[in-house]
């Protein structure tokens, strides 16, 4: 059985809008009432997109449907948040 390819496309929508969830979610105090530093905000940001990545681990491709892999992915997220 193969696996459905995902667009990457859609992939980066799905991730623009866990973090901007994650990130009303923070502001809310979810790890506390203590605000986070920069970098801490920043890390768990990018841990809470590789989850979406992760789902489709190996099924995500770019329009000229070409495999998306983690490196590639991760740099982006690492720009998107």
């Amino acid at each position: 059985m193969e696996t459905q390819k995902r667009s990457w496309a859609g992939i980066r929508q799905e991730i623009r809008r866990k973090a901007r969830e994650e990130i009303k979610a923070i502001e809310e105090g979810r790890y506390g009432n203590e605000p986070l530093s920069p970098a801490d905000v920043n890390i768990i940001l990018i841990g809470k997109c590789l989850e979406l990545y992760s789902r489709h681990y190996g099924a995500i491709v770019d329009h000229e449907g070409n495999e998306v892999t983690l490196k590639d992915a991760l740099e982006e997220i690492r720009m998107m948040v």
